[in-house]
């Protein structure tokens, strides 16, 4: 009687019961990005239920307002290594 209770309770677990969907896009995601976008989403909501005139503009100048997230550092070196090789090349030309 045991064998067919454990039987029972892992086709239920397998069979019946549906994993979750992996999602990538969201594992891949950081913290600081999970409460940027939840900010955001805020922000949204709280827009649209206190005025729902606005105009296109107005939109758009809020969404360029954002702070532009911290550019990392390798990034940042590998930008101004390449503005480097790239100017050096410029002055070369004779």
């Amino acid at each position: 009687m045991q064998a067919l209770q454990r039987h029972t309770k892992i086709c239920k677990k397998v069979f019946i019961n549906k994993r979750e969907a992996f999602d990538s896009k969201n594992a891949r995601k950081t913290e600081e990005q999970i409460a940027l976008e939840r900010k955001e989403s805020n922000n949204n909501f709280q827009r649209k239920s206190q005025s729902k005139k606005k105009s296109q503009v107005e939109v758009r100048t809020n969404v360029e307002e954002k702070p532009l997230k911290k550019m990392p550092k390798w990034k940042m070196q590998s930008e101004q290594f390449r503005r480097a090789m790239h100017t050096g090349s410029g002055s070369r030309s004779s």
